[in-house]
């Protein structure tokens, strides 16, 4: 499908909506926020990585390594099923608020967006749930599923796979930014269903990353067919839930008996595996954890080095980690669920002439947190805007106090929404003005150094 976009139309994600007639019958199908309208796209360019948003998660309200605890703190920015919208899953909303302000070009989400793990109904609310939530962004983002996201529970024949489907769409997939980046996003907790089959309540046997061969065929193919039309210092990214470089091959300490049983079982029978061997698997993983649990890890690898892939971007593990090996950057991204370490929080990507030139926050592998220094139960944002008055596009005139609590000098895009008139900013750049339906859009870019506020009168 082709269509024009008309001249003018200003920058902005916009809803698509498609009407056709097949066989008769007049078919509309609506995606919201399914379209970026851009000017141009940048060869200087910023994305930001996300992952394990874990919507539903018990985990936030405590101390994850004793289930009965809770505290009041973390209980308040958890914000688990509050029945006031603006307070539920208050860490995320709060990580959202960042990524608009931060305005980057686009956004890519490593999977774990829900828990799953609680009841076999759950899937029901959770995918709704993270649906609307993830609306609330207001850039491009290119979304991959995680373990907990695709989890069959036995006990309902729920299959994560099919509201992945429903909800989100394809398992893996790549995009193009302009000539200037190719990423692929590809499915890492590729299993088959018995294999991912949850049994009882909270019992899962497989939560390790793999990718079967129809999947690993398809990103050759793809990874070919860019390189036919691929022009000098186009960045080439893949991301994922799982990282291929933690293997529990290598991870797993060979001088234990069951894990030399396991192994044996595991290559005797897989694709599925045998129910004693998924068994035994799952008593391991709580023991060593499961991180690259299963197959074609080293080939992927030899895929991203034999086509120069730049970048590769995971979750899964909590953490912060960065990795250089071949000439790829291995980064993994602690968590957006309120047991990220060494903070909550995400990635920040700048790439200029077709290089990566910054992915720290601080050293040697920090993301950016979504609190001041880290510190969760303060509940205080790393940076945020206040506004004077509801930012609804009813006033004629409107301030906001932007706050930069972070140790580094920020960007950011702070839109304000005013009855439809000329407005004049006392401070920043406007970086995008215009009338629609009665009310008068203004996007303000302002640089503000570290530890430092300001406000934004209009006028």
């Amino acid at each position: 499908m082709t269509v024009n976009i008309p001249s003018g139309t200003p920058e902005k994600l916009y809803d698509l909506e498609v009407a056709y007639t097949g066989n008769g019958q007049r078919i509309t199908d609506s995606q919201p926020h399914a379209v970026k309208v851009i000017d141009e796209f940048k060869k200087d360019f910023t994305f930001l990585h996300l992952t394990d948003t874990h919507v539903g998660s018990p985990r936030n309200v405590g101390d994850p390594e004793n289930p009965s605890s809770i505290d009041p703190a973390l209980s308040k920015e958890a914000g688990i099923w509050d029945p006031d919208p603006n307070k539920r899953w208050l860490y995320l909303q709060k990580a959202i608020n960042e990524v608009n302000l931060t305005n980057p070009d686009f956004v890519v989400l490593t999977g774990d967006l829900m828990f799953g793990q609680m009841n076999p109904q759950e899937y029901i609310y959770e995918y709704e749930e993270a649906y609307k939530m993830l609306q609330k962004l207001n850039v491009p983002v290119y979304i991959v599923p995680g373990n907990h996201d695709y989890y069959a529970q036995d006990a309902t024949l729920a299959d994560g796979a099919k509201y992945w489907e429903k909800y989100f769409g394809p398992q893996y997939f790549s995009f193009d930014y302009g000539l200037y980046a190719h990423f692929i996003g590809y499915n890492s907790f590729d299993w088959d269903k018995f294999d991912r089959s949850g049994h009882g309540t909270v019992s899962v046997p497989t939560w390790g990353g793999q990718i079967r061969s129809q999947q690993l065929d398809w990103i050759k193919a793809d990874l070919a067919e860019n390189a036919k039309t691929a022009q000098g210092g186009q960045i080439r990214g893949l991301f994922s839930h799982h990282n291929p470089l933690w293997q529990d091959r290598e991870i797993w300490p060979q001088t234990d008996t069951e894990v030399q049983d396991y192994w044996k079982q595991y290559d005797a029978q897989h694709d599925p595996q045998k129910l004693d061997t998924l068994l035994l698997g799952e008593k391991l993983g709580l023991k060593y954890d499961q991180q690259w649990h299963g197959e074609n890890a080293n080939e992927l690898i030899a895929l991203m080095k034999q086509y120069n892939v730049t970048l590769s971007l995971h979750g899964h593990t909590h953490i912060d980690n960065v990795t250089e090996k071949d000439g790829i950057l291995y980064t993994t991204t602690t968590a957006i669920e309120l047991t990220g370490k060494p903070w909550v929080g995400f990635r920040h990507f700048t790439m200029k002439n077709g290089q990566v030139t910054s992915y720290n926050y601080e050293d040697p592998d920090h993301s950016i947190p979504v609190y001041e220094n880290g510190d969760t139960k303060s509940g205080v944002m790393s940076f945020e805007a206040n506004y004077a008055s509801v930012n609804d596009g009813s006033a004629t005139s409107q301030e906001a106090t932007v706050t930069n609590r972070l140790n580094k000098t920020i960007t950011v895009t702070v839109p304000f929404y005013l009855a439809a008139g000329s407005y004049k900013a006392s401070v920043g750049s406007i970086k995008q003005n215009y009338s629609a339906d009665g009310k008068q859009y203004i996007e303000i870019l302002i640089t503000l150094p570290a530890q430092s506020s300001q406000k934004i009168s209009i006028q």
